[in-house]
């Protein structure tokens, strides 16, 4: 047979029910990892570190949750500890977005960006990814079905939720609604999976308020700013005074971009593009991270007429380069990423500007040997690295 006959002492719930539970659960983990990635960024950026973190961190407590999962899925407390696994998931998801941010800026305060990023991942993922991870093998444990066909069946169905969150996250939340609203639509579907386990109808209602909880985390990301847009490549802050604005990419004490407003200098380091194009003997200038199109201002206002080309990865960010910075429209714009467009495009420069970094935070792809040879390519005289 491939049933078995449920007892007192191991309790069965529908069908249903469990994939229902081991859908969200890894629904709603694969989604905060991915959202946890982003939070992280401002402190830790988007290096190798920091990945390896988060998946490393994550792999680790759901390790940890399994085999506790495995221990209780099997006795009578099997159903209390699935309803608290998964009001736990949805308590963290809730709480991340008030959270999350102080206690990433202490850990970033404190230890280096190798150590700050395990245990900000450790603060902002341990209980979910533990929790969460539970979920599975409980519901295996409540299965109707034998050890094999049940933990096959189960884990298939929370695969499938977190294949489902990955993409949920990456291609919608994050760039529609942002992360500490996404956090909100990471705590929906398990507390919509209490309904359907016994006595979890008062744990459903309170898991309900965490919703409109994590929601309201994100009304007051923007606040002090002129903008505040989260993309699919950045968080976009804009600040605006009586004098200036400046542009923010990701974190708000660095400046991408400043345009003081009188026209004078900004006294930061692309007023001195100004010089560049004197480098090459020509006005055909690559510009390799427009962003808000400092390089391009600088060199317009004293080299009138130049030929200027600006890449940029993200569209948002040169649709404020346009919208806030007065980005000229005789600027050509390559929206795409600067390795590939270097690639691809058969253009020659006179000069090529290199302004993909921010802060200490430098794209190991654009520091390597090969990476200048191939954009040497690119430039008949000059280059410049900022």
């Amino acid at each position: 047979m491939s049933g078995r006959d449920p007892s007192p002492a191991r309790p069965s719930l529908h069908s249903f029910a469990l994939a229902a539970a081991a859908f969200s659960a890894g629904w709603s983990l694969m989604m905060m990892e991915i959202l946890g990635g982003r939070l992280m960024a401002p402190h830790f950026g988007y290096s190798v570190y920091q990945w390896g973190a988060v998946i490393g961190v994550v792999m680790t407590f759901m390790a940890a949750g399994y085999w506790t999962g495995g221990q209780l899925g099997d006795g009578p407390k099997a159903v209390p500890a699935l309803r608290a696994a998964l009001l736990a998931g949805v308590a963290a998801a809730a709480l991340t977005p008030w959270l999350g941010k102080p206690m990433l800026a202490d850990a970033a305060g404190r230890f280096n960006a190798v150590e700050g990023s395990v245990v900000g991942a450790a603060l902002i993922l341990g209980l979910p990814s533990f929790a969460l991870a539970m979920v599975s093998p409980i519901c295996a444990g409540l299965s109707s079905l034998t050890g094999a066909a049940a933990a096959g069946r189960i884990y298939a169905v929370g695969t499938l939720g977190s294949i489902g969150g990955t993409f949920f996250a990456s291609f919608y939340a994050i760039p529609q609604v942002g992360v500490s609203a996404g956090y909100a639509l990471a705590a929906v579907l398990p507390a919509l999976a209490c309904l359907f386990v016994p006595g979890g109808k008062r744990v459903a209602a309170a898991a309900a308020l965490a919703v409109p909880l994590a929601w309201a985390a994100g009304h007051g990301e923007g606040q002090g700013f002129a903008l505040y847009r989260e993309t699919p490549h950045n968080t976009i802050m804009v600040q605006e005074d009586a004098e200036q604005i400046r542009l923010h990419l990701n974190v708000a004490w660095a400046t991408q971009s400043r345009l003081r407003k009188d026209g004078g200098p900004t006294g930061l380091y692309y007023d001195l593009f100004a010089a560049v194009p004197a480098l090459g003997n020509g006005t055909r200038v690559l510009v390799l991270g427009l962003a808000g199109g400092a390089a391009a201002k600088e060199i317009l206002d004293s080299w009138p007429g130049a030929d200027i080309l600006g890449v940029e990865l993200d569209p948002a960010v040169v649709e404020v380069a346009r919208e806030r910075f007065g980005l000229r429209p005789e600027v050509r714009v390559a929206v795409e990423d600067a390795r590939r467009h270097v690639e691809r495009s058969p253009e020659q420069h006179d000069v090529v500007i290199v302004d993909l970094y921010s802060t200490a935070l430098i794209p190991f792809f654009t520091a390597t040997g090969s990476s200048s040879r191939r954009w040497s390519d690119g430039w008949r005289r000059a280059a410049c690295w900022s």
